[in-house]
């Protein structure tokens, strides 16, 4: 076992020799010195002139309980008796209170008996009102006896607790939907005793929705309730609402993941030029459109317009440039996001100035990679086309021209449209240059549509192409079904360093008929990373075993999510690029890094077999095991619903969480420990530690 280990036994014992005293208090138990000094040798008596040796001692108690008030005391009456059980007069009795909290005190420790043989003291409470079971010891000569009684409650206990306490398991979860908050009330009496059977109201606001798991509290004085976004993924804040009798207690948490983006046509409209378009896009943190949502839109001068998302998340404002040349900005509001979108006004013979520093990074993507057709004269599918250029500094570049266009014959003869048409579209203060592409009627194979995004530092003509970027895209006619889903087994890398868990993805046609020949596109965002370690402790079942080390402390934190300390993913754009702000720790790199987990085929084949299946699997590192929440995402071509996502957490195989003899290779987190004598809220995401 490691030193770790070692000391994490030894941590163990002691917690659980603290929660053992703790039981034995509240159970009627105890202990002391006070009962070990009265044993031993000790005084005899006189009777009939001469001295006479204790052969044994009664002690009794003028009740078996006492009120917790400290109102009430009790007599304690001892008597010393010879060989015939007769009392002795003048024996000298020890008196000793074996108290677990050393709060009960008696008048006198030692009593000099009377003619009957018997002598009194008196038993009082001290400061301690905790419930609890007290012995009281009289000894003379070598023979002590006890009695006991047992602090009580004064009153009956009310059905309402002294305080309640609401603590949630995470503060910000996505907008996925797949996130589960769990909130935990704690109802305690006026004595910080747990309260069990106490009910328990929750509530949430904001659209969430909440399921109460237990309403009224358990033995540990706790009750649970689940809760989710619902069907609203905007950005915003929920509310959770616990309430026993008068008392309510309230949480928060953020709902983060909303993107609202903006595609400017044209990017530089002449001054007073009428028809000028801004379509916006709001979609959700794995890039699925939100649909239905209210988007408000001002501007300098323009009346304010409101309208909602389409099913492609997307809402196209109009406008009238203004008359005079200059920069000027559009605000959209939507989903609980704010952006500006910057367009160049100018006038007859205006030039937007070249730009001068060298482009260092660019991207370009198309989204969905797979899109319907259109009906005819419709424009409900669309794909989002976007580029993103960068300095060697990773620093923005704004005003980069780009023109997006179909790229060979079969793209052409594809057909559709793009929004930004032929004109040059200007890239914005964060370096992204977006337009529009609507398929037509006519589907492309697999593939089969290139766009191109030509792009240079200054203006250029039509049909040249001085830089250019492509994106292949597939236009389809049929509409198919996606779905992933996996077992409880996880396999062994075949280096023995690594976890592999598979999934398998089922796509099928329109009727639910297997669709062989899909060619199937995965990848895996890593959403949250957790620092903390595992030490030797007792899991939910009562069995020794690796449980975060939280489980083994008594500080309280109620950030501290099972003995983790959960963190968004600091790649907050998913780009891969470290920007200014998303090194939120501090430590130079973003964390978690994408090449914590793999994704790939089991085997060769990267389209569906015959029943209309394809087996994927993701492998990463034994060390980041259970310090990782991991999104698969799987797309496929023809298949036009949403991509099939699965949601979970790295995990270990069981044995690695029971075998005590030897640390789990995860028992410490590879992004840090957190610690929590001294963490305040959030702070150990900004911590490299």
């Amino acid at each position: 076992m490691t030193t770790f280990a070692t000391y994490a036994r030894a941590l163990k014992a002691a917690v659980l020799g603290a929660f053992v005293a703790g039981t034995l208090a509240a159970c009627g138990g105890g202990g002391g010195s006070a009962g070990d000094q009265l044993n031993g040798g000790g005084n005899g008596g006189t009777g009939g002139g001469g001295t006479v040796a204790v052969a044994d001692v009664s002690a009794v108690l003028s009740k078996s309980t006492m009120a917790n008030d400290g109102t009430e005391t009790l007599t304690l009456t001892a008597t010393a008796l010879d060989a015939n059980r007769g009392g002795i007069t003048g024996a000298t009795l020890r008196v000793g209170v074996t108290d677990p909290n050393n709060s009960v005190f008696a008048s006198a420790s030692t009593l000099t008996t009377d003619s009957t043989g018997t002598g009194t003291a008196t038993i009082s409470l001290g400061a301690d009102h905790s419930l609890r079971t007290v012995t009281v010891n009289v000894a003379g000569g070598s023979v002590t006896k006890s009695a006991t009684f047992n602090v009580v409650q004064t009153t009956v206990p009310s059905t309402e607790p002294a305080e309640l306490s609401l603590a949630l398991d995470k503060y910000t979860v996505s907008n996925s939907g797949t996130d589960t908050v769990v909130a935990t009330a704690t109802a305690v009496d006026a004595n910080r005793n747990v309260m069990s059977n106490v009910p328990v109201a929750f509530s949430v606001n904001n659209g969430a929705t909440v399921s109460v798991v237990n309403a009224n509290t358990g033995a540990a004085g706790t009750s649970i309730a689940n809760v989710r976004i619902g069907t609203d993924k905007s950005n915003r804040v929920v509310t959770v609402t616990a309430k026993s009798g008068t008392l309510t207690k309230t949480a928060s948490f953020q709902v983060s993941g909303a993107k609202l983006t903006a595609s400017a046509v044209p990017s530089a409209p002449t001054a007073g030029s009428t028809g000028n378009t801004v379509q916006f896009r709001l979609a959700d943190t794995n890039d699925n459109a939100i649909s239905g949502q209210t988007i408000t839109v001002t501007a300098p001068g323009q009346t304010a317009a409101t309208g909602t998302t389409d099913n492609s998340g997307a809402y196209t404002y109009t406008y009238t440039a203004p008359t005079a040349p200059g920069a000027y900005n559009i605000t959209a509001v939507g989903g609980g996001v704010t952006t500006v979108t910057s367009v160049i006004v100018s006038s007859a013979g205006t030039v937007i100035p070249p730009v001068t520093t060298p482009a260092a990074g660019t991207t370009f993507s198309a989204n969905p990679q797979v899109i319907a057709v259109n009906a005819a004269g419709s424009t409900s599918n669309r794909v989002e086309l976007r580029t993103l250029f960068q300095a060697s500094n990773n620093a923005p570049l704004q005003n980069i021209r780009v023109r997006f266009e179909p790229f060979g014959a079969a793209s052409i003869a594809v057909g559709g449209t793009i929004s930004s048409g032929t004109s040059l579209v200007y890239s914005d203060a964060s370096g992204n240059a977006t337009s529009s592409y609507y398929p037509g009627t006519t589907a492309s194979a697999t593939n089969g549509l290139t766009i191109r995004a030509c792009w240079d530092y200054t203006d250029f003509a039509v049909g040249t192409c001085p830089n250019a970027m492509t994106a292949a895209l597939t236009v389809v006619a049929s509409p198919l079904a996606i779905s992933i889903g996996t077992d409880s087994t996880l396999q062994e890398g075949a280096t023995k360093l690594t976890y592999i868990k598979r999934f398998v993805v089922l796509v099928v046609d329109a009727a639910g008929r297997p669709a062989a020949g899909v060619d199937i596109q995965p990848l895996v965002d890593l959403k949250r990373y957790y620092k903390g370690a595992y030490a030797v402790g007792t899991d939910a079942a009562g069995a020794d075993a690796w449980v975060p080390f939280y489980y083994l402390n008594t500080i309280s934190n109620a950030n501290v999510v099972n003995g983790q300390a959960a963190c968004l993913n600091e790649d907050d754009d998913n780009d891969g690029i470290l920007d200014a702000g998303e090194d939120r720790n501090g430590n130079g790199v973003l964390e978690p890094r994408k090449s914590d987990v793999q994704i790939s085929y089991e085997s060769a084949a990267t389209k569906t077999d015959a029943s209309g299946q394809l087996v994927i699997k993701i492998e990463y590192a034994k060390s980041l095991a259970t310090w990782v929440d991991y999104v698969i995402t799987a797309s496929a071509t023809g298949v036009v619903s949403p991509p099939a996502t699965f949601a979970d957490r790295l995990t270990a195989q069981s044995a690695d969480f029971s075998t005590l003899t030897t640390s789990p290779s995860f028992q410490n987190s590879p992004y840090g420990k957190v610690r929590l004598s001294t963490d305040t809220v959030g702070s150990y995401c900004t911590s490299p530690n």
